[in-house]
């Protein structure tokens, strides 16, 4: 029987599924650069010798260029024939763009899509791992674009979102020369192990989903010669015992079937895949979870303690270690890997914290709300202005720190008017800068002029700010990087609003009145009070309990 595989290279996205290459071996390139209402790209992976390297790789190469809606029965058949090849490569060059469900390779032609238009506005992403679902082991997809962001529409995001990337498919995202180079001088090369390609590449590259350690894309030729095994044999076999797992013994098993070591490793890994790591792995996986069910499992195992080290819906060393600190702290076996059953438990078990620390939230916030209630009483319900700015003082984001806000600006209105000609222009200068030196300044010439209050409350606020600023980078960081989407921040101000809490207008946007919010969600559950949404914040805000 003649094994094909299909190489599939589009403008924009790719995807490619590495094994033996055999004659009848598919590449489909497409190739989108000369968009008419989007920036137009420079460089194609032609550009780069793609074509050529996957010709002399044994590949038969099917190029679109410039790919218009009306040509999507095209690319439609092509996929079809994947579904049918043994292996499979996919290479997308060009704008991508995306919702919360699906992302998209958009046309030369098309209008800067949003979340009603962009159906019609490209290929998608999710229909091409439809295509490739049933190719585990044997899927390398490629998505190219360039690495600036490019304005989309409404609930449209430019980028590639990861989203349910089918078990076993190797998925590649960033510039065109980036990819092209990790194709044709890594992927391409017999007997190179998928990681180390990706750990290799430049540094814009992005992995997601199967990245072997010892398997590759183009498998290495076995040479067993009648004297003994080959050195290229022996390195193998040693990475294999030194691991002694099931992966290691089946990647030898894989390069080299019939090699020096083949009967000890077949009785290794016979043991191995009766011991009770390799059966509750194998339970897992024929459980088939989904990226979501996968993310809400590490939030539940986060909510009862146990650090996945992100909610990523991908399960690395952190979330197998969680999972192996949950089923000792219940008294089941820690094999790292769950069950059916496992996994209810897990969510009856996290839905009852998750309620008990919602509870533990709310008597917080009731007693920390009688203490700013009785607080304003205690200034005088904002009567004085020495009333109003204690108050803003401790309790910044308190309940009535709107009205004394209010209250303040009002007096200084009131000043402003009052206030001689000079004293009044150099107020108008010195808030203008709003810097330190300025108030300093302002004081030093008006020691007790109408706006001494105002300056001295202000060059308070400044060092608060700026202390706040320097303990503020480290949050926005880990803000950036776990809600760096606007789709992903319009959930945390829906979420927020559930929960009533004012964050202004659902924009997507953290603006000051966005950041009160978070700030007192934060205090009421006792998380670091940043304004910022950090890793635990999202996760307690996006469990069931709140």
């Amino acid at each position: 029987m003649v094994r094909k595989t299909v190489c599939a290279v589009f403008s924009g996205i790719v995807l490619a599924f590495g094994s033996p290459v055999w004659a009848d071996d598919i590449a489909l390139i497409i190739s989108n650069t000369n968009y008419e209402r989007l920036p137009k790209l420079d460089r194609t992976p032609k550009d780069f010798g793609v074509p050529q390297a996957l010709t002399a790789a044994g590949f038969r190469v099917i190029s679109f260029d410039n790919q218009r809606w009306d040509r999507l029965r095209q690319v439609s058949d092509v996929l079809k024939t994947i579904r049918g090849s043994d292996r499979v490569v996919v290479f997308f060059n060009g704008h991508i763009a995306s919702t919360s469900r699906d992302s998209f390779l958009v046309h030369v032609g098309s209008l800067p899509p949003d979340d009603v238009t962009i159906g019609r506005s490209g290929i998608s992403i999710g229909a091409v791992m439809d295509s490739v679902a049933e190719k585990a082991g044997s899927a390398l997809v490629l998505l190219g674009s360039e690495t600036a962001q490019v304005s989309m529409g409404h609930g449209v995001v430019s980028g590639y979102l990861p989203d349910d990337i089918p078990q076993g498919v190797t998925v590649v995202t960033g510039s065109t020369n980036a990819l092209s180079a990790a194709l044709t001088r890594g992927f391409l090369v017999p007997g190179r192990p998928v990681a180390d390609v990706l750990e290799g590449a430049e540094d814009d590259l992005i992995g997601y989903g199967y990245q072997p350690r010892f398997g590759s894309f183009l498998p290495e030729v076995a040479v067993v010669t009648p004297t003994g095994p080959s050195e290229a044999e022996r390195a193998v076999w040693r990475r294999a015992t030194q691991r002694g797992n099931v992966v290691s013994y089946e990647t030898y098993l894989s390069r080299y079937p019939d090699g020096y070591f083949r009967e000890e490793a077949e009785a290794q890994l016979a043991a191995l895949q009766r011991s009770p790591e390799a059966l509750a792995a194998a339970e897992e996986a024929g459980l088939g979870l989904s990226r979501d069910a996968r993310r809400a499992i590490q939030r539940n195992l986060t909510i009862l303690g146990f650090d996945t080290r992100g909610v990523d819906g991908l399960f690395g060393r952190g979330t197998r270690g969680a999972i192996k600190g949950w089923q000792s702290a219940t008294g089941l076996d820690n094999t790292g890997f769950l069950t059916g059953n496992q996994i209810s438990r897990l969510q009856i078990a996290a839905d009852v914290r998750s309620a008990e620390l919602e509870e533990e939230a709310k008597r917080r916030q009731e007693a920390r709300d009688r203490e700013d209630s009785q607080y304003w009483r205690d200034t005088g319900r904002g009567e004085t202005e020495r009333g109003l700015r204690q108050y803003v003082e401790n309790y910044p984001d308190g309940l009535f720190a709107g009205i004394a806000n209010e209250r303040l600006a009002a007096l200084n209105a009131e000043r402003q008017a009052s206030a001689e000609r000079v004293e009044r222009e150099m107020w108008a200068s010195v808030t203008e800068a709003n810097t330190t030196k300025a108030y300093q300044s302002y004081l030093e010439r008006y020691e007790n002029g109408v706006f001494a209050p105002e300056a001295k409350a202000r060059l308070g606020q400044l060092e608060a700010q700026e202390q706040n600023r320097l303990n503020a980078q480290g949050g926005l960081a880990e803000e950036n990087r776990v809600v760096g989407n606007p789709i992903t921040r319009l959930l945390v101000e829906r979420r927020l609003q559930q929960l009533g809490l004012d964050t202004g207008k659902a924009d997507g946007k953290f603006d000051q009145q966005t950041r009160r919010a978070i700030r007192r969600y934060q205090r009421a559950r006792d998380l670091p009070i940043s304004g910022f949404v950090t890793q635990q914040t999202l996760v307690r805000l996006l469990a069931g309990g709140g």
